[in-house]
């Protein structure tokens, strides 16, 4: 009996360590289950900025004189994707500052009515860096009027492609300097000029195959922009 027994002795040890293994092998792979139930999923976003990380941009404004502009509105344009990728505005010391924004090439443009825009054309963001960029120059643009308006047919329908011409007249008799301007209105029938800022009188002529020709008058005085609606009949 005794030989008998412990010929399975061996064997029952094996079986048992197999059956451990086993167990084991199970609860490990159920264990890996529950915790992906708890890492959260990332979005598309979230993934591209843990691949590539943030990093950020700041300068200052400044103009002519050396002296800080506040209120220049600054975007920062994907040189990959052309998108707009922030903006931002320049404080009462003239500095800007782009704190996320993902590694890569941008294009900075910096814009505001009583300035010229002014371009950075590359700059590059690096990760968890800060770029520091040169000083950039807005330069004061001269003062204008705009007339602008919109040609029309008869029943009030845009007129495409009208032929629109502006010459400056005078008031009475007074000697003025000769200026004339022609375009063409747009797809949805608008035109615009851009005149010097000062005061003046100007004939707006507009003209189209099969229509009558129309005649309109606009003063302007100083920087300003004056609107109108040019209708023209057709010819009879």
């Amino acid at each position: 009996m005794a030989a008998f027994g412990g010929g399975f002795g061996p064997v029952l040890s094996f079986e048992v360590r197999k059956l451990a293994e086993m167990k084991y092998t199970i609860i490990a792979r159920l264990f890996g289950m529950v915790m992906l139930l708890f890492i959260p999923s990332l979005s598309p976003g979230q993934d591209a900025v843990s691949e590539f990380g943030l990093g950020s941009v700041r300068g200052v404004v400044r103009d002519e004189k050396n002296q800080p502009v506040a209120g220049i509105k600054v975007r920062a344009i994907s040189r990959r994707t052309d998108q707009q990728a922030g903006e931002v505005m320049t404080d009462s010391y003239g500095q800007y500052e782009f704190s996320k924004l993902p590694v890569g090439r941008y294009a900075l443009s910096f814009f505001s009515p009583e300035h010229r825009t002014a371009t950075v054309p590359v700059v590059e963001v690096r990760r968890q860096e800060t770029s520091a960029i040169k000083d950039v120059t807005m330069v004061r643009a001269k003062p204008f009027a705009i007339v602008a308006g919109s040609t029309f047919n008869a029943d009030g329908f845009v007129l495409v492609g009208t032929h629109v011409r502006i010459e400056r007249v005078p008031f009475d008799s007074e000697p003025i300097k000769s200026m004339k301007m022609e375009q063409h209105s747009n797809s949805t029938g608008e035109f615009a000029f851009r005149l010097p800022a000062e005061r003046a009188r100007f004939r707006i002529t507009a003209t189209a195959p099969g229509h009558e020709v129309e005649t309109a008058y606009v003063e302007i005085d100083g920087a300003e922009r004056r609107n109108l609606a040019v209708r023209l009949q057709l010819k009879k």
